[in-house]
């Protein structure tokens, strides 16, 4: 049971002071390793939710990172460098073992509501882009997201030609061990990403299943459940 569902049943009926005991819990420095300069206008907050082995780092300014009532994240990774970032996490996200990365400024990591992250999965944003994940997903292990490529390319006029981009996943999306989504993509809702799958282009059908390198749709009109039934 986790100390959420304790803390409930012996603070029923006062969420105030059980926020206020699981933000004690969460600063705890050897419970967690959080480094943030509020001076710098920067901003955690938790609300209900319990950190346990996480690591924070934020550098810059007026960054935030919000989490939605009853999240829970262990052993995780939050490393912010830069400025006017965002992280948000809707309710009952769950992360274990996961890492949130931006560089620069302006960039949005945004998790929808009742999303597990359930192994190392790691999303990266760099240069004023955004991940933006839809509620009810699912993520295995040893997963990339990455808006951008961190170095140059260009062409023979020494023009820049690989522009970071957004990712955008839908609601209920279940994403395969090591499986990898490159930036501009964007995935609908009730999907299937694959083992392996390494997904380069958008797809604007819902109820697929993508597979294979690069990433191609190799099943439609599916639906898949958390249950085994």
């Amino acid at each position: 049971m986790s100390i959420i569902s304790v803390g409930k049943k012996i603070f029923k009926g006062n969420s105030a002071l059980l926020s206020f005991v699981l933000s004690l819990y969460n600063h705890l420095p050897f419970n967690n390793h959080i480094r943030i300069r509020k001076s710098k206008k920067n901003m955690l907050k938790t609300k209900n939710s319990m950190l346990k082995g996480v690591d924070i780092s934020v550098r810059g300014t007026n960054n935030r990172i919000v989490l939605g009532n009853r999240c829970v994240l262990r052993n995780c990774r939050i490393r912010i460098s830069g400025s006017n970032n965002t992280i948000t996490l809707g309710n009952k996200v769950s992360m274990n073992a996961g890492t949130l990365w931006i560089e620069n400024d302006g960039n949005e990591i945004n998790i929808g509501s009742n999303t597990s992250l359930l192994g190392s999965v790691h999303l990266a944003c760099i240069e004023g882009t955004k991940i933006s994940i839809g509620e009810r997903c699912l993520f295995s292990d040893d997963i990339y997201f990455r808006t951008g490529d961190s170095h140059s390319i260009l062409d023979n006029g020494g023009k820049r030609i690989n522009k970071s981009q957004d990712i955008t996943v839908g609601n209920h999306v279940w994403f395969g061990f090591r499986s990898m989504v490159n930036k501009g993509v964007t995935i609908k809702d009730d999907s299937i990403v694959a083992n392996g799958a390494l997904v380069t282009s958008s797809f604007d059908t819902t109820n697929i299943i993508i597979g294979g390198v690069p990433g191609k749709v190799i099943k439609t009109d599916i639906n898949w459940d958390i249950k085994r039934i």
